[in-house]
């Protein structure tokens, strides 16, 4: 690890991304089976979750993404 890395402070994740191939299909297995808490969707292609605290962004991916492709987001105090 560099000096630059070291004042690198992150928290807790605050957003995972799933690619998903059917929005709505999707949408309604996290919420219905899973029982995950719907917060919103943004149409036409992401619909967003509860996980205890963790964001879960489902979208269908504007290009051809490799399949099992998570992307998460991290939170942090403060970037320098």
């Amino acid at each position: 690890m560099n000096d630059k890395n070291q004042d690198l402070n992150l928290n807790a994740i605050g957003q995972i991304a799933v690619g998903v191939s059917d929005i709505e299909r999707a949408t309604e297995f996290y919420r219905d089976v899973l029982r995950l808490t719907f917060l919103f969707s943004a149409p036409p292609s992401m619909s967003f979750f509860d996980c205890n605290g963790v964001r879960l962004m489902l979208t269908v991916p504007e290009r051809e993404e490799p399949k099992g492709d998570t992307v998460g987001d991290v939170s942090a105090a403060d970037i320098h």
